[in-house]
Protein backbone atom coordinates (compact mmCIF):
# COMPACT_ATOMS: atom_id res chain seq x y z
CA UNK A 1 0.00 0.00 0.00
CA UNK A 2 1.45 3.67 -0.62
CA UNK A 3 3.14 5.15 2.74
CA UNK A 4 4.50 8.35 2.15
CA UNK A 5 3.60 10.92 0.03
CA UNK A 6 6.27 10.65 -2.26
CA UNK A 7 5.01 7.64 -3.68
CA UNK A 8 1.29 9.25 -4.57
CA UNK A 9 -0.16 9.72 -8.02
CA UNK A 10 -0.55 13.54 -8.86
CA UNK A 11 -4.09 15.04 -9.13
CA UNK A 12 -3.71 18.21 -11.03
CA UNK A 13 -6.29 20.62 -9.90
CA UNK A 14 -7.56 24.04 -11.87
CA UNK A 15 -10.05 25.91 -13.81
CA UNK A 16 -11.26 24.95 -17.22
CA UNK A 17 -7.97 26.25 -19.67
CA UNK A 18 -5.64 25.88 -16.90
CA UNK A 19 -3.72 23.44 -18.84
CA UNK A 20 -4.49 20.76 -16.38
CA UNK A 21 -4.27 17.70 -19.55
CA UNK A 22 -1.02 19.82 -20.88
CA UNK A 23 0.89 19.11 -17.44
CA UNK A 24 -0.43 15.85 -17.35
CA UNK A 25 0.83 14.95 -20.61
CA UNK A 26 4.13 16.42 -19.84
CA UNK A 27 4.35 14.43 -16.37
CA UNK A 28 4.23 11.33 -18.19
CA UNK A 29 7.17 12.13 -20.78
CA UNK A 30 8.20 9.73 -23.28
CA UNK A 31 6.22 7.00 -21.80
CA UNK A 32 3.09 5.74 -24.11
CA UNK A 33 -0.64 6.29 -22.23
CA UNK A 34 -3.60 6.14 -22.12
CA UNK A 35 -6.63 8.90 -21.89
CA UNK A 36 -10.26 7.86 -20.28
CA UNK A 37 -12.66 10.02 -18.76
CA UNK A 38 -13.66 9.17 -15.15
CA UNK A 39 -16.66 8.43 -16.10
CA UNK A 40 -16.30 6.25 -18.91
CA UNK A 41 -12.96 3.86 -18.27
CA UNK A 42 -12.66 1.08 -20.86
CA UNK A 43 -10.32 -0.92 -19.23
CA UNK A 44 -11.35 -3.79 -18.62
CA UNK A 45 -8.66 -6.02 -17.29
CA UNK A 46 -6.46 -3.95 -15.66
CA UNK A 47 -3.92 -6.41 -14.52
CA UNK A 48 -3.26 -7.12 -18.04
CA UNK A 49 -2.06 -3.99 -18.54
CA UNK A 50 2.04 -3.19 -19.60
CA UNK A 51 3.86 -1.72 -16.12
CA UNK A 52 5.87 0.77 -17.88
CA UNK A 53 3.11 2.59 -19.40
CA UNK A 54 0.65 5.06 -18.37
CA UNK A 55 -2.59 6.38 -17.87
CA UNK A 56 -4.14 9.62 -17.67
CA UNK A 57 -7.52 9.97 -15.97
CA UNK A 58 -9.51 13.43 -16.47
CA UNK A 59 -12.79 14.79 -14.90
CA UNK A 60 -12.45 12.83 -11.53
CA UNK A 61 -15.19 15.62 -10.42
CA UNK A 62 -17.72 14.41 -12.60
CA UNK A 63 -19.45 10.88 -11.94
CA UNK A 64 -16.67 9.14 -11.57
CA UNK A 65 -16.26 4.98 -11.60
CA UNK A 66 -14.80 4.60 -8.20
CA UNK A 67 -14.06 1.09 -7.93
CA UNK A 68 -12.66 0.96 -11.51
CA UNK A 69 -10.09 4.49 -10.14
CA UNK A 70 -8.89 3.09 -7.00
CA UNK A 71 -8.38 -0.70 -8.71
CA UNK A 72 -6.06 1.17 -11.32
CA UNK A 73 -4.82 3.44 -8.28
CA UNK A 74 -3.33 -0.13 -6.43
CA UNK A 75 -1.97 -1.96 -9.30
CA UNK A 76 -0.68 0.67 -11.85
CA UNK A 77 2.22 2.68 -10.95
CA UNK A 78 2.22 5.48 -13.17
CA UNK A 79 -1.50 7.05 -13.35
CA UNK A 80 -2.15 10.93 -13.63
CA UNK A 81 -5.53 12.44 -12.48
CA UNK A 82 -7.04 15.82 -13.25
CA UNK A 83 -10.58 17.35 -11.90
CA UNK A 84 -11.29 21.05 -11.87
CA UNK A 85 -11.90 21.05 -8.29
CA UNK A 86 -10.65 19.10 -4.98
CA UNK A 87 -14.30 18.89 -3.56
CA UNK A 88 -16.28 16.86 -5.51
CA UNK A 89 -13.02 14.25 -5.62
CA UNK A 90 -14.23 10.81 -3.86
CA UNK A 91 -12.45 11.00 -0.42
CA UNK A 92 -11.02 7.34 -1.34
CA UNK A 93 -9.30 8.48 -4.49
CA UNK A 94 -8.17 11.40 -2.85
CA UNK A 95 -6.41 10.21 0.14
CA UNK A 96 -4.24 8.37 -2.58
CA UNK A 97 -2.96 11.31 -4.63
CA UNK A 98 -1.15 14.82 -3.90
CA UNK A 99 -3.19 17.92 -5.34
CA UNK A 100 -0.72 19.89 -7.60
CA UNK A 101 -2.86 23.38 -8.24
CA UNK A 102 -2.27 24.89 -11.27
CA UNK A 103 -2.64 28.51 -11.64
CA UNK A 104 -6.11 31.01 -12.66
CA UNK A 105 -4.79 32.04 -15.75
CA UNK A 106 -6.95 30.68 -18.65
CA UNK A 107 -4.83 29.44 -21.58
CA UNK A 108 -7.21 29.09 -24.20
CA UNK A 109 -7.46 33.33 -23.79
CA UNK A 110 -3.79 33.46 -25.00
CA UNK A 111 -4.57 31.54 -27.65
CA UNK A 112 -7.23 33.36 -29.04
CA UNK A 113 -4.90 36.46 -28.77
CA UNK A 114 -2.63 34.78 -30.97
CA UNK A 115 -5.07 34.33 -33.79
CA UNK A 116 -7.32 38.02 -33.53
CA UNK A 117 -4.45 40.63 -31.25
CA UNK A 118 -7.19 43.01 -31.25
CA UNK A 119 -10.29 41.12 -29.98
Amino acid sequence: MIKNKTNRFPIFVGGIGAGKTVKAKEHMGNRPYISFQANDIQLDDVYSYPKNHGIIIEDVHYKPNKEKILQILYTIENVVLTSINEKDVPKPIMNLCVRKRLGKIDKRQLNIKKLAPNS
